[in-house]
């Protein structure tokens, strides 16, 4: 049994088609106070496999209806004790909040809560076993438009070349991650049983 690897999403993930062993639960406007349903939406698709990994990527829309960083961390942190206890054997990442497109200026107030917020999330996960995803650089201000979907104003939803490249930053994270898992599975343990320690042995008589 391989496992699967499961992404919590938003709309910026519900057009993608992710690789295989990998699903994709997502839905639109998914913010971190409602994650039940997309997590019961998750569960619906894995059946009865194991959880290699899950990764947690929303907030835009916490961040964007808040207008605070503070009230986002809390929900966030509510949001990842839900998705722990739901798959309790799988390594938890989070992936950074991807800043938007800056097509008026109240957006940089927004783009400014996202970088307090993946620095919040940066030094939370450090201290929680949590594999933080730091792809929000790729998608920064300085090279955004290349990502991003032109035609929307809120400048939130990426296009097809965005869609696939924070597709691939996800699935190169998790194969490395269960490469290192697959490394340490195939370790031998090798204790010294008292028939093969010289040390152990009792003398003849």
């Amino acid at each position: 049994d391989r496992g699967v690897n499961v992404i919590l999403g938003d709309s910026i993930l519900k057009s993608v088609k992710p690789p295989e062993g990998t699903i994709i639960a997502a839905e639109a406007g998914a913010k971190f106070d409602a994650i039940d349903p997309i997590i019961k939406k998750a569960k619906a698709k894995i059946s009865d496999e194991r959880v290699n990994n899950v990764v947690l990527a929303i907030g835009i829309n916490d961040i964007t209806e808040s207008r605070s960083s503070g009230t986002a961390n809390a929900r966030y942190v509510s949001a990842v004790n839900k998705v722990k206890s739901s798959f309790p054997e799988a390594k938890i990442h989070i992936s950074a909040v991807i800043p938007r497109r800056e097509t008026n200026p109240s957006i940089k107030l927004s783009n400014d809560h996202i970088s307090e917020v993946n620095n919040y999330l940066r030094a939370y996960c450090s201290g929680e076993d949590i594999h933080f995803i730091g792809n929000s650089n790729t998608f920064s201000r300085s090279i955004h438009e290349n990502y991003h979907e032109k035609k929307d104003t809120s400048g939130i939803h990426l296009n097809k070349v965005g869609q696939e490249k924070l597709m691939d930053i996800l699935t190169t994270t998790l194969d490395r991650c269960d490469q290192r898992v697959k490394r340490s599975r195939s370790i031998p343990s090798t204790p010294v049983s008292a028939e093969k320690d010289p040390k152990s042995r009792k003398q003849d008589n």
